[in-house]
């Protein structure tokens, strides 16, 4: 019986990057092209290992295909998500559930947000929901991880499609109250109440869980070791984010992983240089292909001459490569190992 291969993808940000990006990238998009690599590239595999998850975009695709899952991201609200999607099978949230969730008030919760986040990203009257709603959450489904995250799906759903751009990425809750003529933006979708979008995406997203019939999990921590379901965050230091060793970390990760075929995709002014990439993949992989699109640019960046998109592939398999020009736009920096 021949090697199984597992699939490794690494959502991987530019190192002096520090917050979740001002760039919008397209899920979609991203699903599209990995699949298309995977294809043209004549990789096999069984399970996908995505470590830098984010919404679950691309390990969602890979469940949808019947691969194994197990879905990594450090950020509290991306792990939800993994547990969502990708870990849940079967467990769905009714509308008596939700119908609670919104309904439940009483004069002791805490304000958080409505005291951290004044005037910066909702309404404080928004502010006081929002504060009401992860409360009424934990509340009623503390002791339910499946459907707890599948609230917080929804919960989060809310929260984007209620902002300028659908990010959160500056102060700017004037785009939304100031009254003048608007010739852009989704003016209907900010007016519109928290409880209604809250509401549909809960409903929505009963209509995404299913069983793929294979091992799926989520986990949140280190990418470098993703083995453990939780991972202790010792402090607020990142090395994803330190200049002075992204380069250690990319060869401890590769280094891990190096039984696996490894993509990594790489915007052009990435750090490491993608040239510095490739020498770190042919370092453990005998075979190595560059892929290259023009014609790509974050939605807000304002560099312009960030318009390359590159993905590294090394694989210790015989590497055969047929692929059609593909225009890409839009997505953001990842490394797929696939093994």
């Amino acid at each position: 019986m021949g090697h199984r291969w597992q699939l490794s993808l690494i959502i991987k940000f530019v190192a002096n990057q520090l917050t979740i990006s001002a760039d919008k990238i397209s899920g979609q998009q991203i699903q599209i092209i990995i699949v298309d690599l995977a294809k043209y590239l004549f990789l096999e595999f069984e399970t996908v290992a995505d470590l830098f998850s984010g919404t679950g975009a691309v390990s969602y695709l890979f469940k949808l295909h019947g691969k194994s899952i197990t879905y990594n991201d450090i950020l509290k609200s991306n792990y939800y998500i993994g547990e969502a999607l990708i870990e849940n099978g079967d467990t769905r949230i009714d509308t008596f559930s939700i119908r609670n969730i919104l309904n439940r008030k009483n004069d002791n919760y805490q304000t958080i947000i409505a005291d951290h986040f004044k005037d910066i990203f909702d309404a404080p009257s928004e502010n006081t929901w929002l504060d009401r709603i992860v409360q009424n959450i934990y509340f009623y489904f503390d002791g339910d991880e499946s459907r707890k995250a599948v609230l917080f799906w929804a919960f989060f759903q809310a929260c984007i499609i209620k902002r300028p751009f659908n990010l959160f990425h500056c102060k700017n809750l004037y785009m939304r109250t100031k009254d003048v003529k608007r010739t852009f933006g989704n003016k209907i979708s900010w007016v519109k109440p928290f409880d209604d979008y809250f509401l549909k995406f809960a409903q929505e997203i009963n209509h995404a869980i299913f069983d793929n019939g294979r091992h799926c999990r989520a986990t949140r921590g280190d990418q470098i070791d993703s083995n453990r379901k939780h991972h202790p965050l010792k402090s607020k230091y990142n090395r994803w984010v330190d200049k002075s060793r992204i380069r250690d970390t990319f060869i401890e990760l590769i280094d891990y992983h190096k039984k696996s075929h490894i993509i990594i995709s790489y915007r052009n002014d990435g750090i490491p240089p993608v040239d510095e990439s490739l020498k770190l993949v042919r370092q453990f992989k005998r075979n190595w292909k560059v892929v290259a699109s023009e014609n790509y640019k974050y939605v807000l960046s304002t560099n312009h001459s960030s318009r390359r998109f590159c993905s590294l592939v090394g694989t210790d398999a015989w590497l055969r490569f047929v692929c059609p020009n593909v225009q890409l736009s839009g997505i953001g920096h990842s490394m797929l190992l696939y093994s």
